[in-house]
């Protein structure tokens, strides 16, 4: 987000951008993912020398996630040494949706009530076929959107579970309503709403982030990153409709919300 914001306003979005902290200590994922992927990122990273406090940031958050327990590190010490002259802190991770009560407490705890939250809806359907081919890519993995469909057919007879993870990213009425419970600056926002009607998102972000936001790179990045989600490939009626089904309730409230028409069968 840190990119669409005007030059004039210091800002800084974590370079690791999903930081994970919040959700391993409340495990609502393993810890040694967490571990793993900041011991590959150094890995990739190599022996050279960091150029700016970016990258500074990036070695030494990594090192630190790489190397110690989560809950041992303090949330703001991620930052450094991007603290000084940066008056906004941000990061994104989904995970955080799906916090326990105690975690979003704590979120609260550490951050203060100056912490502006942004949840940003996907239809369930598009959101969890998304998912499947992250699951099926990880890892640099060639994904085959061909075999799509049959992916998700095996996923929902094979790993209940990962499924179950997935219903719950889909459940924006009891993460709001958690999220209220401790913070009052909270935008809920409809990706679809954002590709039909650019310049309202652009209006609703700059009143609630109460900064000017660059409307050219606003547009160049939700250009970018609409043709990057498209590229998921296709399923059957059938499986849409199926899903559809499945996520049915999550659907209902998303209408409520937003009034789109969510559950179609395209």
């Amino acid at each position: 987000m840190h990119r669409i914001l005007s030059e004039a306003t210091p800002i800084f979005m974590h370079p690791v951008k999903e930081l994970h902290y919040y959700d391993t200590i409340y495990n609502v994922r393993n810890p040694e993912i967490l571990t793993e992927f900041s011991r590959s990122q150094l890995k990739l990273f190599g022996d050279r020398e960091p150029k700016d406090k970016k990258e500074r940031c990036f070695l030494r958050t990594n090192r630190m996630l790489a190397g110690k327990k989560v809950e041992t590190i303090d949330y703001i010490d991620l930052y450094r040494p991007c603290i000084m002259g940066n008056t906004h802190l941000g990061e994104i991770t989904p995970e955080y949706m799906i916090l326990p009560e105690e975690g979003v407490r704590k979120m609260f705890d550490d951050l203060g009530p100056n912490t502006r939250i942004v949840l940003i809806s996907r239809h369930p359907v598009d959101r969890f076929i998304s998912s499947v081919k992250l699951l099926k890519s990880y890892g640099g993995r060639d994904f085959d959107k061909d075999r799509l469909e049959e992916e998700i057919i095996e996923i929902f007879q094979t790993m209940p579970g990962w499924v179950s993870h997935q219903e719950r990213l889909n459940d924006y009425e009891t993460a709001l309503n958690l999220y209220r419970k401790y913070f009052d600056r909270i935008l809920f926002l409809s990706y679809e709403k954002m590709v039909s009607d650019p310049s309202t998102l652009h209006s609703q972000l700059g009143d609630f982030l109460e900064m000017k936001v660059d409307r050219n790179r606003f547009e160049d990045i939700i250009g970018k990153k609409v043709n990057s989600i498209a590229e998921t490939g296709s399923i059957s009626e059938t499986t849409r409709e199926m899903l559809s089904k499945r996520f049915e309730k999550y659907l209902v409230y998303l209408e409520k919300c937003f009034g789109h028409i969510y559950r179609d069968s395209r």
